[in-house]
């Protein structure tokens, strides 16, 4: 075949090539969509989309869905094997939407609930086997794609080959006026499924909307992805005869940021930005009464817990033309740090259930089988005369998408309590990898990834240097895989990045656990050892 296609050097010299190559494109021109015909892996269809200012093609609509199917078939026009056998990976094209935070709750890649969707039949179905590829995976179809034949929506898994949509946000969607006879068809039948799907979500709007969520039955907190002011978000909690959350406890406390995350996760570009609003969600603490004098707006009660983060609350003033501080609590999501902030920050929000009333900690810590709620189970917080049981996952990522997927999975990244621990996790590493140890917050102020305060360590020698060899900035521990070496086991601070490249490497998950359980290395450093 013939080169027909040019890309651009780094040097900036010209070059002729082939249609299937894949690159990095930039988006110059005025389309709302852009289809590459080029068959990759979802997230290299997210690194090229993201290369070129855009994204995965997201919160679609009946319209555009049917332009997406139209664009694939005039880029890459189905042959007759292609309609024959629809579910071969040519006939497919990567969307930005997955379920891999939360399996089973849709969102695409900005974060927000997917709502228009259009499933192909026993879609999306989670196989856990990839048939066509012969290859057996763990993490099941978390990735949706479109067919060409159908127009219809597949869950599928990440590493597929496909055709992938980006989207251009900067410019408007117009609609096709060149739809023929089958695509009007679609679009139609497409429609009227919306419609019916839209009436039922405000029928459910209007049932639901001046009482408790049905989930608070069963469980203390419910979340709200929706922005608002601490103010506005207030009043809404307490027109669901709720309030803004109140956290007794470190159980609570990770509790309540495990279902925000859960609920409206963050992206991988947003986690590394502390501050950024997407990170942060309102709970029900104020000193708007009387500066420095926190209380819980639930039941006005003064603080009994907290989890502050470093030289939290400050107070800052909102600008240096106002004399207005901060006098509002918002939550970390994943980190679980409190800040005081500007109560006009536009945050998600979490409402406590009506009816719930302080449980004892030593109570809940007390039992031997942990509670589970509709949105996965609570982990029970470690005690003296508890464990941890470890695991390890072969897959490498960057630190805050392993520490996303162990709390997901309803624990943490691994931090080691004693050198027992430490050792179980040498023991079954087969690469560096990530544990849950990091100085992120402040320099030198090692916590794990829970917050809790590090009891023990393992630095590696010179270690640690706050440097990843690069730039002097390195708030995150890797333990090293050196099983010939002395060093085998030890602690090394790491960077997030360098030179816009992420590191990655596998990583360790934590749960807790009972003493005396199969695989639960007890907590007390006199029994571990």
């Amino acid at each position: 075949k013939s080169q027909h296609n040019i890309r651009l050097g780094k040097h900036g010299k010209w070059d002729d090539t082939y249609e299937d190559k894949s690159h990095p494109f930039i988006c110059t021109h005025t389309e709302h969509f852009v289809y590459s015909a080029s068959k990759v892996t979802f997230n290299k269809a997210q690194d090229y989309c993201s290369y070129g200012g855009m994204t995965l093609a997201h919160s679609l609509s009946p319209e555009e869905n049917v332009e997406i199917v139209r664009m694939g078939r005039e880029k890459s026009p189905l042959d007759a094997l292609g309609k024959t056998h629809p579910y071969l990976n040519r006939n497919w094209a990567w969307i930005g939407a997955s379920d891999n935070f939360n399996e089973g709750v849709w969102r695409w890649s900005r974060g927000t609930k997917v709502y228009f969707s259009n499933w192909e039949n026993s879609q999306p179905d989670n196989l856990e086997e990839d048939y066509l590829e012969g290859n057996t995976v763990t993490e099941g179809q978390d990735y949706a794609s479109i067919s060409k034949v159908t127009g219809g929506w597949d869950d599928s898994f990440a590493t597929r080959t496909r055709e992938y949509v980006c989207m251009c946000e900067e410019h408007e969607f117009v609609a096709s006026s060149d739809l023929d006879e089958e695509l009007t068809v679609m679009l139609a039948n497409q429609t009227a499924a919306w419609n019916e799907k839209k009436q039922q979500l405000e029928d459910d709007k209007v049932v639901q909307s001046n009482s408790p969520p049905l989930s608070c039955q069963t469980n203390r907190y419910f979340a709200y992805t929706e922005r608002l002011s601490w103010t506005d978000a207030k009043a809404k909690c307490e027109d669901r005869q709720m309030s803004l959350a109140k956290i007794s406890s470190m159980k609570q406390n990770f509790d309540a940021t495990r279902l925000m995350f859960q609920q409206d996760p963050i992206d991988m570009a947003t986690m590394k930005q502390y501050y950024s609003d997407d990170n942060w969600f309102w709970v029900g603490l104020s000193d708007i009464a009387a500066e420095g004098k926190f209380k819980w707006t639930t039941d006005g009660s003064a603080v009994d817990y907290d989890n502050w983060g470093s030289q939290q609350p400050d107070n800052i003033r909102v600008s240096e033309y106002s004399m207005r501080g901060q006098n509002y609590v918002a939550v970390h999501k994943l980190l679980r740090y409190w800040d005081d902030s500007d109560g006009d920050r536009l945050l998600p929000f979490l409402c406590q259930c009506p009816g719930y009333e302080d449980v004892d900690e030593e109570e809940v810590l007390g039992t031997t089988e942990a509670p589970s709620d509709s949105h996965g189970p609570i982990v029970q917080a470690s005690t003296a005369a508890g464990g941890k049981r470890f695991i390890y996952h072969w897959g490498e990522t960057n630190f805050w998408a392993a520490q996303s997927r162990c709390v997901n999975s309803g624990g943490n990244l691994a931090c080691p309590s004693n050198s027992q621990q430490n050792e179980f996790i040498a023991s079954i590493i087969r690469s560096t990898s990530w544990i849950g140890v990091l100085d992120y917050n402040k320099e030198g102020e090692f916590l794990c990834s829970n917050s809790d305060k590090l009891t023990y360590n393992k630095w590696g020698p010179d270690q640690p240097d706050n440097t990843d060899g690069a730039r002097d900035v390195a708030d995150f521990v890797t333990m090293l895989y050196e099983p010939q070496s002395e060093n085998h086991g030890s602690w090394a601070d790491q960077g997030a990045m360098v030179y816009l490249m992420e590191y990655k490497y596998s990583y360790v998950c934590e749960s807790d656990c009972q003493e005396g359980e199969d695989g639960c290395i007890p907590n007390d450093p006199a029994k571990a050892a």
